[in-house]
């Protein structure tokens, strides 16, 4: 992939005219950018609006720099090069770009690397934003009442850039409306891209829109739920619960992989989830989000354990399962859990064991100690397909 968003932030200790977040799209690394040219930053590129660029610097702002905006909504406007910034002109009635943000601002970033798809749709997003907002100046009647109307704490540059990000799928962590508190957050939000493109290396599906949605929605799903079930947390306590479940992931795929990691495996993954009013309601209700129907929420039904991929995630207890597009990757991975034919009783036995332990009743597993015992008295006694 050649896409890049990258989150920018003027420094409170170091910020030109005010502290700002802002969006960068680039089809090169800005840290390979940097290493052709320390000022790359200053190029100004062409406008998107007709068409002719597809790269640049996005952010929202309040066209009134007055108390106004502080306990009232004033008009908002999206602005293109907004790594400077730009002053509105009484003379000529527009916006007129002035002076370059300072140097710390370019090395205060967040450099996520992104699908095309997830670029593209950015980039519609933002163009949309800034025809909505073109005539928006200090001396206009216009007013947004909408997202792009401006408020400093409540609807400002950086929840404008959480906004966008979030309609591709990007993980920011937590919602901050001070913008040079964003970048307290980059490592966090570095960390957790890079594992969605471990998993979206494998899987081309979560290079889509939905796939990243899906992903993000997948892993928030269980932050909740665990939330919902341990009571509530900080906010510290939040990320880092977040952090730890991506994590968690992350070692479960690679404990699949094992000697493979470096191999360039494709396949494609089936994410399974506990709602959380199945703590509340005390239901057994366990979800799956897969590519097969676009993501869209199914129950997770009784999976036939014979499939060797299943059959891995059962005994592991973990909330995905991969199929690999190659059977014999598949047979050579998973060879362990290939059971042949197995009873009927076994098999409702481990699927009500694996959303027993999804759900948190561990206490009494019984049943599927008693249908595992069979199986394994049929494997000793030759009747059995061997493991």
């Amino acid at each position: 992939m050649n896409y890049f968003v990258t989150i920018y932030t003027d420094s409170l200790l170091d910020f030109e005219g005010i502290t700002h977040s802002f969006i960068g799209l680039t089809h090169k690394s800005p840290d390979e950018l940097e290493k052709d040219n320390s000022k790359w930053y200053e190029k100004k590129y062409p406008s998107i609006i007709n068409g002719d660029g597809c790269e640049g610097f996005f952010g929202f702002g309040g066209v009134e720099a007055d108390k106004k905006m502080v306990f009232n909504y004033i008009g908002g406007k999206v602005f293109e090069n907004n790594q400077y910034i730009s002053e509105y002109d009484e003379k000529i009635k527009e916006y007129s770009i002035k002076n370059i943000r300072g140097d710390k601002t370019f090395s205060n970033r967040c450099v996520l690397e992104v699908s095309q798809e997830q670029y593209d749709l950015l980039l519609i997003n933002i163009k949309k934003d800034i025809l909505l907002t073109k005539d928006v100046s200090p001396l206009s009647a216009i007013n947004h009442t909408d997202r792009l109307s401006y408020n400093l704490l409540s609807q400002n540059c950086s929840l404008w850039v959480y906004y966008q990000l979030e309609q591709v799928g990007i993980e920011c962590i937590y919602r901050e409306n001070i913008p040079d508190y964003i970048s307290l957050y980059y490592p966090y939000i570095k960390h957790i891209n890079r594992i969605y493109n471990k998993f979206a290396s494998i899987d081309n599906n979560l290079y889509t829109v939905n796939g990243s949605i899906a992903f993000r929605e997948w892993i928030r799903k269980w932050h909740k739920t665990k939330k919902t079930f341990q009571m509530q947390y900080t906010y510290m306590q939040d990320i880092e619960n977040i952090i730890w479940l991506y994590n968690f992931m992350e070692q479960s795929l690679l404990k699949i992989l094992e000697k493979n990691i470096d191999k360039q495996l494709k396949g494609k993954f089936t994410f399974i989830y506990v709602d959380e009013a199945a703590f509340i309601n005390k239901n057994t209700h366990v979800y799956v989000l897969s590519p097969n129907n676009n993501y869209h929420v199914e129950f997770f039904d009784s999976n036939n354990p014979i499939k060797p991929s299943n059959n891995y995630t059962f005994n592991k207890f973990i909330p995905f399962i991969l199929d690999f597009l190659d059977e014999a990757i598949n047979t050579q991975i998973y060879h362990q859990y290939n059971y042949g034919d197995v009873d009927k009783e076994y098999t409702q036995a481990i699927n009500e064991c694996y959303r027993k332990v999804l759900l948190g009743q561990t206490d009494n597993i019984k049943y599927y100690s008693q249908s595992l015992n069979k199986l394994l008295d049929k494997q000793k006694s030759n009747t059995f397909h061997q493991v």
